[in-house]
């Protein structure tokens, strides 16, 4: 979500977890229900953005949706830019 600070992003995320959790789906004659979880990470100083690469955004995203998943599932984890599992930005 370009241009968007990590708390609007999370506030997407959030919405859009509880909106699949809530919607039944038939498959196979049968009525089941989906979960996501979401990893969220950004810059909310956008002057930062030149000093990180937006690989490095997506691998704390991805970061933080590990920890959602080991965390239980159905949830949304956010956090700071991350460099080898190290914060970087707060």
């Amino acid at each position: 979500l370009p241009l968007t600070p990590v708390s609007g992003a999370m506030h997407v995320a959030e919405r859009l977890r509880k909106a699949i959790a809530e919607q039944l789906f038939s498959f196979r004659g049968e009525t089941v229900s989906v979960t996501v979880s979401f990893g969220v990470s950004g810059i909310d100083d956008w002057l930062e953005l030149a000093s990180v690469s937006h690989e490095t955004i997506l691998n704390s995203a991805d970061s933080y949706l590990y920890q959602a998943k080991n965390g239980g599932r159905n949830q949304c984890v956010s956090g700071p830019v991350m460099v080898s599992a190290k914060k970087i930005m707060s």
